[in-house]
């Protein structure tokens, strides 16, 4: 499914892969993010990856506006949302897990995105630890060495949202 408005692209399969775009007005494009996307969860200490197979009941639906997968793992109903909004160069993941099951469990749920590998520059990663998120900031791909000066006022920020500090970024 491709998920887009005019300044962003997102291609995303059953599998919750694929890589977003920022679009520019030249038609020209940057990639945004890499296309392994990851997702996993535990329950009362048995893990799982999220659609890959392991779970029950599996669906997809893909839609003009968003994408939407269903998943059951040992009685907890795992539901993920994508969708681009109708402006920004953003995407946006929401996480649902509903115990369906009579007992209590124990549940943990991890993603893994990875930022694109910009190019020779090199981007750089940190933690924000007091608004709580992970930001990469760099140049263009193609900016040389000796150009880095000239290019400091477009320096280039990609954020994710994290509810605990990263064991790495």
């Amino acid at each position: 499914n491709i998920l887009f408005n005019t300044e962003f692209e997102l291609e995303i399969t059953q599998r919750l892969e694929g890589g977003g775009r920022i679009m520019f007005p030249n038609y020209s494009s940057a990639t945004f993010n890499g296309a392994d996307n990851k997702f996993y969860i535990s329950v009362d200490g048995k893990n799982y990856a999220c659609c890959r197979g392991q779970g029950a009941n599996f669906q997809c639906e893909h839609r003009l506006y968003q994408t939407e997968i269903s998943e059951e793992f040992d009685g907890v109903i795992v539901k993920i949302r994508i969708f681009v909004p109708i402006a920004g160069a953003k995407e946006f993941w929401t996480v649902t897990l509903k115990n369906t099951s009579n007992c209590e469990k124990n549940i943990a749920f991890y993603s893994y995105f990875p930022f694109a590998y910009p190019g020779h520059m090199s981007y750089e990663a940190r933690y924000d630890e007091q608004y709580g998120f992970i930001y990469q900031t760099g140049f263009h791909g193609y900016t040389k060495y000796e150009d880095k000066a000239n290019a400091e006022a477009k320096t280039r920020y990609r954020y994710c949202i994290s509810n605990q500090k990263p064991n790495s970024y």
